[in-house]
């Protein structure tokens, strides 16, 4: 991919069709960890999706939940009062028990709150590159620039628990990088 030139690749959740090759069965090369972590409650190493199937590359889910009481009913919500610990030392914490569980780093780390925390460093410690705080989303020694594109997913099948029937496309220029996943209010973004 490299040599060609060619290294976009481009995966969605369900619904690939094998007439459209650049759009590829997301399930087919990665599993995810869990994604609903309640706060208070360790970080999982274990694969949510799909169900027990081990796949060369996954997603580290990285997000904490917390309830919001709406009468009787308790509703999970994101939580960006404690952004700054989950994107920093809960996700250098996290990382380093998946490594071990998995005998390999994430390919791609999905948080909230992306702007808080340290995750920058993090993940440009994990590229092994050195990180540039002028130049958040790059290393700025051009051995970086691998991160761009959208994945689009509702953020139904979030904070309840539920896995929904969303589906996601995820756009990746480089596979050998850890990538940041950052969920935003319109969608998730791959920085």
């Amino acid at each position: 991919m490299i040599s060609t030139g060619k290294r976009m690749v481009s995966f969605i959740d369900s619904g690939a069709d094998a007439s459209v090759p650049w759009l590829m069965a997301k399930y087919s090369f990665m599993f995810e960890t869990p994604y609903s972590i309640l706060k208070g409650t360790p970080y999982p190493c274990t694969i949510n999706r799909p169900k027990d199937q081990r796949k060369p590359m996954y997603v580290l889910n990285h997000f904490i939940f917390g309830p919001l009481m709406i009468g009787d009913q308790a509703v999970n919500i994101p939580q960006p009062a404690v952004a700054n610990q989950t994107n920093g030392p809960d996700l250098v914490s996290h990382v380093n028990a998946c490594k071990l569980t998995f005998s390999q780093i994430p390919n791609f780390v999905a948080v909230d709150f992306y702007e808080k925390g340290s995750l920058f460093q993090i993940v440009d410690q994990l590229n092994g590159i050195q990180w540039d705080p002028s130049n958040k989303g790059s290393s700025g020694s051009g051995s970086r620039g691998c991160c761009a594109g959208i994945i689009r997913r509702g953020r139904r099948g979030r904070g309840g628990g539920g896995g929904g029937g969303s589906s996601s496309a995820v756009t990746i220029a480089a596979m050998n990088l850890v990538v940041i996943v950052a969920i935003t209010s319109i969608g998730m973004l791959v920085l």
